[in-house]
């Protein structure tokens, strides 16, 4: 009985690591309009998710909730998953692997409820990181872009539009949208381009659009502050690169002095110590020594 229980309580923990492992490594849920969006753990628990939210968001102090509605929107899935979804995630995951390893040893169950709790950060920031990666990879082409239209008289809202038209779907790109959109409900263009750095929480694209506000308002010409900011933005990226160059070349030294430099020893080094001293363990050499 007792292996039994063992037994379905480890499949348990088992499909819940590999469910969280996989919505870590999935990508975040896609916006309406787009191709069908991933089915992840928190598409799958949704429902129980809606019926946890009136128990547990009593819980969640204001200044608690404005820090996740802000993580949710640099995230890009405020609109897919609320805050208080996601803070009542963390019971259900960890009430699931509480009782499925109800068999293992109480260390055991503490380490999975801790994991159960941090699992939605690790998540959450997995996704922002990886948002900000296509942000910063697809942020200087976008400028070029715009830089060109504004250089051929277009205003900038009027620009922005046109390299929306043209230029693929992107995180960057749905962000420009939402600012867009909000032009047009009324805020100021101004207004717009400073709460889209500060919804994406990226610091490349917060020191963008300040610049690009601040020419603006100066009066200054909007296509030259463009063209600087994207040879600017290209020169970064350059540099970038080669400092993440620099960064493989360090990395590789670790499986070098672990994995290859011992077989290399074993293989090369060894044979040729072992076929020295043959003779002398076969003829005695080492008893004369002694």
């Amino acid at each position: 009985m007792l292996d039994a229980m063992t037994f379905t309580g480890a499949g348990l923990a088992a499909v819940v690591v590999f469910l969280c492992v996989r919505t870590i490594l999935a990508q975040p849920p896609r916006k309406k309009g787009d191709q069908p969006e991933n089915k992840t753990l928190f598409t799958y628990a949704a429902p129980v998710l809606r019926l946890l939210v009136p128990v547990v968001s009593s819980l969640m102090w204001p200044q608690y909730r404005q820090w996740l509605e802000r993580r949710l929107d640099a995230a890009g899935i405020k609109e897919q998953l609320a805050a208080e979804e996601f803070f009542a995630f963390r019971f259900l995951a960890a009430a699931v692997l509480w009782f499925a390893t109800a068999p293992f040893a109480p260390g055991l169950r503490l380490l999975a409820l801790l994991f159960a709790l941090v699992f939605p950060e690790l998540w959450l920031s997995g996704i922002i990181q990886d948002r900000h990666a296509q942000i910063r990879r697809n942020l200087p082409y976008f400028v070029d872009i715009l830089s060109l239209c504004a250089s051929a008289g277009l205003e900038l809202g009027a620009a922005i539009d046109r390299v929306l038209a043209r230029i693929h779907r992107s995180p960057l790109t749905d962000e420009f949208r939402i600012a867009r959109r909000d032009v047009q409900l009324g805020m100021s263009q101004q207004e717009a381009l400073l709460r889209l750095g500060a919804r994406v929480q990226m610091p490349e694209l917060l020191s963008f659009t300040a610049i690009l506000v601040q020419a603006v308002r100066m009066g200054a010409s909007v296509a030259d502050i463009l063209e600087a900011q994207a040879e600017k933005m290209r020169l970064e990226r350059y540099e970038q690169a080669e400092r993440l160059g620099t960064q493989a070349q360090q990395k590789l030294l670790i499986p070098l002095l672990l994995l290859i430099l011992p077989a290399f020893v074993l293989m090369g080094i060894v044979p040729i110590m072992i076929a020295l001293l043959k003779p002398i363990l076969e003829g005695g050499g080492l008893g004369v020594m002694r």
